[in-house]
């Protein structure tokens, strides 16, 4: 189902992480757009250029969206490499109309993975800027001043440690449970998301989970209900016929006898 937002809904804009493209963040993008959010899914490059590159063009775009947007909010969730993307942009200048920042799995302060994955740098050209040494690129990256960001890392990420999650000076966080690439299609993740970017803050985890289960337990009922209407109206439309054919036989037979 296509849902279309309000003329000045809040626009999210989705960033996706390295290796992956903009359909890879589909489903968050169905969650909030059913809540009524606007969504744009930006795509890079992400294995072809420094993040330099990538930030100044994000830039450009919020810069345009503030100006065709009229007075809506702009927020950004960023996966992974993408939540550095969104920071560098804000450095060079945060919109007025700019919201908050969600994070997913993003290694704000560089990534042991980089150091392990160091011979895929020749062709994923980000990798040498995420070193978890103090000195790296990212660990000189500053955190954009006056931004909600919210941080949100796994326990079982596999790629990005829950601590390497973190930035120093977040506005939130909470540790979830998912394996990197499933984070951004993990439905109590999409929960946690909506409460940051409406509220600035996080839920407590038995209640983003409470949500879920909810939601869910409303999806079934819907669907028992469709199912039930539409037995209704078969049955109802097979009446009619039913009479519309007995009407037909008796028309035909008084013609007959007149």
């Amino acid at each position: 189902m296509t849902h279309t937002p309000a003329a000045h809904a809040p626009l999210v804009i989705l960033i996706h992480g390295m290796g992956r493209g903009p359909r890879y963040m589909k489903p968050l993008r169905q969650f909030l757009e059913v809540r009524g959010f606007a969504v744009d899914l930006w795509s890079y490059r992400s294995l072809k250029h420094e993040i330099q590159v990538f930030g100044q063009r994000l830039a450009h775009d919020l810069n345009r969206y503030a100006l065709d947007g009229g007075p809506r909010e702009v927020h950004i969730v960023g996966h992974s490499l993408g939540g550095i993307v969104a920071r560098h942009a804000l450095t060079l200048g945060i919109p007025s109309n700019f919201g908050r920042v969600a994070t997913l799995g993003t290694p704000h302060h560089g990534c042991q993975s980089a150091l392990t994955f160091k011979l895929l740098s020749g062709v994923a050209t980000p990798l040498a800027q995420l070193k978890p040494d103090p000195t790296s690129w990212v660990n000189q990256l500053a955190r954009p001043d006056g931004v909600d960001i919210g941080t949100i890392g796994s326990d079982w990420d596999g790629k990005v440690t829950a601590a390497e999650a973190h930035l120093r000076g977040e506005t939130d966080t909470i540790v979830g449970d998912s394996y990197h690439p499933f984070i951004v299609k993990n439905p109590v993740v999409h929960q946690q998301v909506l409460a940051f970017l409406t509220n600035g803050r996080f839920l407590p985890r038995g209640v983003a989970h409470a949500l879920h289960e909810r939601c869910v337990a409303d999806a079934k009922r819907a669907k028992v209900a469709a199912k039930a209407a539409a037995k209704t109206d078969k049955v109802e439309a097979k009446a009619a016929a039913k009479e519309a054919r007995r009407e037909a036989r008796a028309a035909k037979k008084r013609a007959g006898h007149g």
